[in-house]
């Protein structure tokens, strides 16, 4: 498949397919794939391989002499992410009665009535291009789903989410589980062996801490100073995952992204110094019968500048 040979208007007519904000990710489970199972938009034939053939309806055998016509999408196509999307966004909207979300086009909901209790169930699903993330207490509805996929898209396997756009989520026997990049963190470490240098640091960002002024002279400031766009990116990549720890800090270094001073090199150093002892970090998730304003005037009591913000109504 040659896909980087297609041109735009003949071969295709847009690529670009929605993906779901982490936010949504953050806050849902169960994870099944299915992908290139819809019906290609336009005109395209694929040139066999050397030492394949196929056999028409005819019994009529065939190696290079003849061009196969595409049904169905494949990767290596740039529409086939957005055909896709349009063929579940179908599915789940006119085949299945989901409600898509207006904020975040890649959420279907569904609230159905359980005819026993009286009480409204519902369930949830995200589509990450390939990935269709589903969760939610409708239990009927989410095996209705399920067959309907396994019907629909031939979906052989659904399982429990373990990673997920490159975090990873892991649950505990009290109903708890909690989220990390800890394997981003050790491959940016090491991509980049050179930050794993000596240095602690106990806060991603310093109020008291003094900057020295000057250019970046050790090998360290250097390398950091070189691939600092690259670094930062990565950063608040994790940051917008699982690293809330890391936004305020990146915040203020991201001043400098496209022209860093000595300064901004040396955030971005104990930046990195701070992530070095505190790989292993995690977003736990609890549940709690407590009220979250509850937890808010506890803090506010002890925050006098969040009084304001709990006590308006």
């Amino acid at each position: 498949m040659r896909g980087f040979l297609a041109e735009l208007g003949q071969d295709f007519f847009a690529t670009f397919s929605p993906m779901s904000s982490l936010t949504t990710i953050r806050s849902i489970f169960a994870i099944a794939n299915a992908f290139v199972q819809s019906r290609i938009d336009t005109d395209i034939y694929v040139k066999l391989p050397n030492g394949i053939s196929f056999t028409d309806p005819e019994g009529h055998k065939y190696k290079n002499r003849r061009l196969p016509k595409l049904l169905k999408s494949l990767y290596g196509l740039r529409q086939s992410p957005l055909l896709f999307n349009k063929e579940i966004d179908a599915f789940f909207q006119t085949t299945l009665g989901f409600e898509r979300g207006l904020s975040d086009s890649c959420l279907y909901t569904k609230t159905v009535r359980d005819p026993k209790t009286g009480i409204d169930k519902f369930a949830i699903v995200s589509v990450n291009v390939d990935d269709i993330v589903i969760t939610g207490d409708a239990e009927e509805l989410i095996m209705n789903i399920k067959q309907q996929l396994a019907d629909t898209y031939n979906v052989q396997q659904f399982e429990e989410v373990h990673t997920l756009l490159g975090f990873r989520v892991k649950r505990y026997s009290d109903g708890s589980f909690s989220l990390d990049v800890q394997a981003k963190i050790e491959e940016l470490f090491q991509e980049h062996p050179i930050l794993a240098s000596k240095g602690k640091a106990t806060s991603p960002m310093s109020p008291s801490y003094k900057y020295r002024e000057g250019v970046p002279n050790t090998d360290l400031e250097v390398h950091v100073k070189t691939h600092f766009a690259s670094l930062l990116g990565s950063l608040i990549y994790l940051s917008i995952t699982c690293r809330p720890d890391l936004t305020q800090a990146l915040g203020r270094c991201s001043r400098g992204m496209h022209a860093p001073t000595f300064a901004h090199v040396q955030m971005l150093i104990n930046i990195f110094r701070y992530l070095n002892s505190h790989r292993d970090l995690k977003l736990f998730y609890r549940s709690s019968s407590k009220p979250i304003d509850e937890y808010f005037r506890q803090t506010a009591a002890k925050q006098a500048d969040l009084t304001t913000i709990i006590d308006y109504d």
